[in-house]
């Protein structure tokens, strides 16, 4: 009987990422060639800050759901690997019991 071999659990999380694709939905704004006024530079400023506030908040979002998901892929890694160690130890003993009553 053949026994499972472990894989790594990168494989397994870059599948996993591959599945699930991203994107912020925040407004860039654009820089002014010129900038005519102090009301045209304020604007401005609001909208790069705003832009700001809204990138931060995704990337902060991200790296909480993104820690969330590195530790289901932990926990599920290690069921799998309890898994194999049990379907191996007991192959082994198969193994063993078959060996000796020859």
């Amino acid at each position: 009987m053949k026994k499972i071999i472990l894989t790594t659990a990168i494989l397994t999380t870059a599948l996993f990422a591959q599945s699930i694709e991203v994107k912020h939905n925040c407004y860039k704004p654009e820089r002014p060639v010129t900038i005519k006024s102090e009301v045209n530079l304020n604007n401005y400023n609001i909208f790069v800050s705003i832009y700001q506030e809204c990138m931060q908040k995704f990337i902060d979002k991200q790296g909480e759901k993104t820690q969330v998901l590195l530790e289901e892929v932990d926990k599920r890694e290690k069921a799998r690997a309890s898994a194999i160690l049990e379907y191996n130890t007991f192959i082994d003993e198969l193994e063993r019991a078959n060996a000796e009553a020859k």
